[in-house]
């Protein structure tokens, strides 16, 4: 399958249980439904990896509420086999092309 970038990683964390959760996240599209695909990682150093991902719609308790309803709900990429030292800042994330789409709401160039 051929895949186009989303996005570049600038930060992630690990969720016990969950596992990494990958910095973006995207606002969540009209109609959205949570779904799994294989996405490719592209290190810094231009090693790549092949991972099992999860693109989910998750709420962010955020207390202030001058905060907008988009940055409380967003489509978080979670990548449930894989650890923080996988994933490091300026990795470079690719996808289905419908994916990408679907999040960023334009062709892929």
């Amino acid at each position: 399958m051929d895949r186009v970038e989303l996005c570049s990683v600038t930060n992630a964390f690990e969720i016990h249980g969950r596992g990494l959760v990958l910095v973006p996240d995207f606002s969540v599209p009209d109609g959205w439904k949570d779904r799994e695909e294989v996405v490719v990682l592209e290190h810094p150093e231009g090693n790549r990896i092949e991972s099992r991902a999860i693109f989910n719609l998750t709420h962010f308790n955020i207390s202030d509420p001058t905060i907008p309803l988009d940055r409380r709900w967003r489509v978080v990429l979670l990548l449930p086999d894989l650890k923080k030292r996988d994933a490091p800042a300026g990795t470079k994330i690719f996808v289905s092309a419908e994916i990408r789409n679907v999040l960023i709401g334009r062709n892929p160039s």
